[in-house]
């Protein structure tokens, strides 16, 4: 199965962020319960979707920490999760690395465009939550014009603060258990991979985004060929 032609944990990974982290400081609250994340942005968890924004920036702050307080995850689920989000932060200071080392070039191959990712954040915005017992059901309408699915995310209510169910978050609840056993076997291989090419860009190894992008290409092609296998959901793009 060949691999998407842009570098991004988003899309295939939760609806919402829909093609990797970007834009995000200005979008979430700066008000409410939980401790300031880097960039100035505040964990917010008292109300659901405050929680998926405080999620996003964590992401976007690369704060393994408030990445976890922001999710709950089952027992059986943990392992899953744990590759799944060291992949999730590995490929994110992959794209802050390019950026640095690229500038705008990085945009094409590395990054994520400022719009969707606005447009994504509003879908959050108007997207209705229903109410089941202690979570809330978040339907994400899908957008023809950026190409981004739809999907449902699920937010429980765990004491006096909401947190994003990891098993929806990561589709673990509706993911045959050979597949899961497989993707989580291939993003624990992807992870060392995408911090050698962050060292190498970061080392000056290549003249361009273009041919870092092409050399990481590859690299993650022979990968999932020697793995015999699907890519996760967590390297997955548009």
């Amino acid at each position: 199965m060949a691999m998407v032609k842009r570098v991004s944990w988003g899309a295939a990974l939760m609806v919402v962020v829909a093609g990797g982290v970007g834009a995000m400081g200005q979008s979430v609250a700066a008000t409410g319960k939980g401790e300031v994340l880097p960039g100035g942005a505040a964990g917010d968890y008292s109300e659901p979707k405050k929680t998926i924004a405080s999620f996003l920036s964590a992401v976007q702050s690369t704060d393994e920490k408030a990445i976890r307080e922001a999710i709950v995850v089952s027992p059986e689920q943990a392992p899953a999760v744990d590759a799944y989000l060291k992949l999730i932060l590995a490929t994110n200071k992959l794209q802050k690395a390019a950026e640095k080392k690229f500038g705008d070039q990085a945009e094409q191959f590395f990054g994520v465009n400022a719009k969707q990712m606005e447009a994504r954040l509003k879908a959050v915005e108007d997207a209705p939550a229903k109410m089941v017992g202690g979570s809330a059901i978040i339907e994400i309408a899908a957008d023809e014009a950026t190409h981004q699915p739809g999907g449902t995310i699920v937010v429980k209510k765990v004491g006096d603060q909401w947190k994003l169910d990891a098993g929806s978050l990561f589709k673990l609840n509706e993911t045959p258990k050979e597949q899961t056993e497989k993707s989580v076997s291939l993003a624990g291989k992807m992870a060392p991979l995408t911090d050698e090419m962050t060292s190498e860009i970061e080392a000056g190894k290549f003249a361009s985004a273009s041919e870092a992008f092409q050399a990481f290409w590859q690299r993650s092609l022979e990968l999932v060929k020697e793995s015999a296998g699907t890519m996760p959901a967590a390297t997955q793009g548009k």
